[in-house]
């Protein structure tokens, strides 16, 4: 029901240059029970954006209204059950456009861009990988410049920063 078209943007009236973006990655494993917790955070916080993974938000579900906040939603296409799924949550304040959204194998990404000053944007893209998929899990497809930054939950373990938790093949690829 609340699927939105591909050229969703939003564009306040410019207000000048913020010294700072905060932005928060989060896998929910479950967002609709955990909105409330979610919209303490992000304003305990002052989080300009949030980047959410495993929203297991199906298309008949509606979005989870974070108060103040925009949200882009892409969920687990053709899903026969709650799973994976990824929502970025954007300040009201704060101007956007959509960039589109994928699923290569298993990993489902979606991009942003969101305004910082008069003429100058930064893409967001948000992953979710899900883990021990028998499905190709290379990110490497997901474009990368230097004005973005691509967060999520890639379910990678490596010893560089768990020395406890055995290592994985998405960790090492990381680490």
């Amino acid at each position: 029901p609340d699927q939105q078209p591909l050229n969703q943007k939003h564009e306040p009236r410019y207000t000048g240059p913020s010294d700072s973006l905060t932005v928060l990655q989060w896998n929910a494993d479950g967002l609709n029970p955990k909105i409330a917790e979610l919209g303490e955070f992000v304003k305990k916080y002052r989080v300009d954006v949030a980047m959410i993974q495993e929203t297991k938000l199906t298309k008949d579900k509606r979005t989870p209204k974070l108060y103040g906040y925009t949200a882009v939603r892409a969920d687990r296409p053709d899903a026969q059950f709650p799973g994976g799924g990824l929502i970025t949550y954007i300040k009201h304040n704060i101007a956007y456009r959509k960039i589109g959204n994928a699923k290569n194998g298993c990993v489902e990404a979606m991009s942003v861009s969101v305004q910082q000053r008069a003429k100058k944007w930064l893409d967001l893209t948000n992953v979710y990988v899900p883990p021990g998929s028998r499905e190709s899990n290379d990110v490497s497809w997901i474009p990368a410049n230097t004005t973005c930054i691509i967060a999520g939950d890639f379910n990678g373990h490596s010893k560089l920063w768990d020395p406890v938790q055995p290592g994985d093949k998405m960790g090492e690829k990381s680490g």
